[in-house]
């Protein structure tokens, strides 16, 4: 989950506490449904992790999900010699 097209001055600093570590928060307008009644907030940890809360107060349960861009769909370098070998790239 990224921000396509975000800068860096599109991320503002927030400090941290005893309690909290310091990140960043996106602070440009996230685009939704028109219908859609839940909060969206978009962080950047300090390990560059970009996190995106959405807070549903009709939800009556909390969930947390992961999108981890691990793989060999996400190896590049095999992507590119498998579909050489099958004859979808062609390298000259």
């Amino acid at each position: 989950m990224s921000a396509p097209y975000a800068t860096q001055s599109h991320w503002a600093p927030r400090p941290g506490n005893q309690q909290i570590p310091p990140y960043h928060l996106y602070n440009k307008a996230i685009t939704r449904s028109e219908r859609d009644e839940r909060d969206y907030r978009l962080i950047r940890l300090q390990n560059g992790l970009q996190v995106m809360l959405v807070h549903d107060v009709k939800a009556d349960k909390a969930a947390a999900s992961m999108d981890v861009a691990v793989g060999h769909l996400y190896d590049p370098v095999r992507n590119i010699l498998a579909w050489t070998m099958r004859g979808v790239l062609t390298v000259h």
